[in-house]
């Protein structure tokens, strides 16, 4: 825990919140209960930092790194490269993704030689690039902010109503 971070008017704010549950008869169960609770009984300004807190709780933070290597199919990243970038750039990245082939060796066996489809190379300066264009046209609502780097992704949900 970070303790230098958290403000004591926090702190302080969280016990009397936590005391203030404990002596309601039905409580809420879940995060969203609580914070749509804070709202419909107007308790935003005696507890701001709680109703802040309650909302980072709503932020979900992944990461990738499984999809961000081995997920990226080449064809549906080459279409959106193409739709992106002049025929240039496209050609260059191309070149970068396609005609990639792998063989496994173990002790004195090799395996056949596979072709490699859906793949963007470990540790390419242009991989965390490809991936976020990859996953740029996720689905989103007006009410849903998303953020990316690389393997790294955070998806908030906003709701301004209970």
């Amino acid at each position: 825990m970070y303790t230098k971070d958290l403000d004591v008017t926090f702190i302080n704010e969280c016990v009397h919140f936590q005391s203030y549950i404990q002596s309601m008869k039905n409580s809420p169960s879940t995060i969203i209960d609580m914070s749509s609770m804070l709202k419909i009984e107007g308790l935003e300004d005696i507890y701001p930092y709680v109703s802040i807190a309650l909302h980072m709780f709503l932020c979900t933070f992944l990461n990738m790194a499984k999809a961000y290597f081995d997920k990226v199919w080449h064809q549906d990243l080459l279409y959106k490269l193409k739709t992106i970038f002049p025929i240039c750039y496209y050609l260059l990245f191309k070149s970068y993704l396609e005609h990639r082939h792998l063989t496994i060796s173990l002790g004195s066996g090799l395996s056949k030689i596979s072709t490699i489809n859906a793949e963007v190379l470990h540790g390419a300066v242009v991989a965390p690039i490809l991936f976020n264009l990859y996953t740029s046209d996720q689905p989103i609502t007006k009410n849903i902010i998303t953020g990316d780097f690389a393997d790294d992704k955070a998806i908030l949900a906003l709701y301004s109503e209970p």
